[in-house]
């Protein structure tokens, strides 16, 4: 069943786009708004308690909601459920509309336009330099990839939808950089990402140059501090391009494409292991 749910979330967030449409998990901020409206002591909201205020209600509902309904109809409550949750868990931005919106704004002649799309990839306005620009938008997919898909992916197959949801708040709590339990869900997120960024230099290996398995043997212990170097370093090299040289289109392209043969990868591998259980 947790095949057939990763095969269908990722052919929804690579072809449907509909993650970039409904906005996912664009109602956080007012969320955590109105638990300071309902738990007023401020006190309550420091480091700890406020990141189990924010975090604890929805682990809860939505848990109570699927192993309620996971077994109606022979499981197909649960396996309609199970993938609706990992499918939400994903992005929250869309990866792939992102790059494409920017690739069709590569080939226009509105300058204006290419760097909306760059800054939309980006998170960020876009590096003065062309070379920079490119650097930075290699390592932002590289990030992004394992951040907002690989990672959600793996914890859902470890733990199951709910890995996936408590991922996903984390990482969402993470960044609300006004709110005091910022800090400790950040402390957190550094560590649940720590199995999945060094799964993922395990799946560029198997994906591009098998080289960058090296960074993985070199930082293997790193602390949580190091998971995004590392994983931009392994993936730098799974592309064939030198850290040290500039950045080019073409490093940019290769790595989307990483990505996507990265998907595959892992696809095969579950199907693997999925066989292996019915030996």
């Amino acid at each position: 069943m947790r095949l057939v749910i990763v095969l269908a979330a990722l052919a929804l967030e690579r072809y449907a786009h509909i993650g970039a449409q409904i906005q996912r998990f664009n109602w956080f901020e007012s969320y955590v708004g109105f638990l300071h409206s309902v738990v007023k002591s401020e006190s309550m909201w420091e480091s700890w308690p406020g990141f189990f205020i924010v975090n604890v209600p929805l682990w809860v509902v939505v848990g109570i909601v699927y192993y309620a309904l996971c077994n109606v109809f022979f499981g197909l409550f649960g396996l309609i459920l199970g993938l609706i949750i990992v499918w939400y868990c994903l992005g929250p931005d869309d990866l792939f509309k992102a790059y494409e919106d920017y690739k069709k704004a590569c080939e226009g002649d509105n300058k204006d336009a290419k760097k909306d799309a760059i800054a939309a990839l980006l998170g960020k306005a876009a590096p003065k330099s062309n070379a920079a620009t490119y650097r930075a938008l290699t390592e932002t997919i590289s990030t992004k990839s394992y951040n907002e898909l690989f990672s959600v992916i793996l914890w859902f197959c470890l733990l199951g939808p709910l890995g996936a949801l408590v991922y996903r708040v984390l990482s969402l709590s993470a960044l609300q950089s006004k709110e005091a339990f910022a800090g400790v869900a950040a402390t957190l997120k550094g560590y649940a990402d720590w199995i999945p960024t060094r799964l993922t230099v395990i799946l560029f290996s198997f994906a591009g140059n098998a080289a960058s398995f090296k960074h993985l043997m070199k930082h293997l212990i790193a602390g949580p501090e190091q998971n995004e170097a590392l994983l931009f370093d392994a993936s730098l090299t799974a592309i064939n391009v030198d850290k040290e040289g500039e950045g080019t289109a073409e490093e940019t392209q290769n790595m989307m494409d990483l990505v996507e043969r990265s998907f595959i990868v892992l696809l095969v591998i579950l199907a693997v292991f999925v066989v292996g259980t019915l030996l």
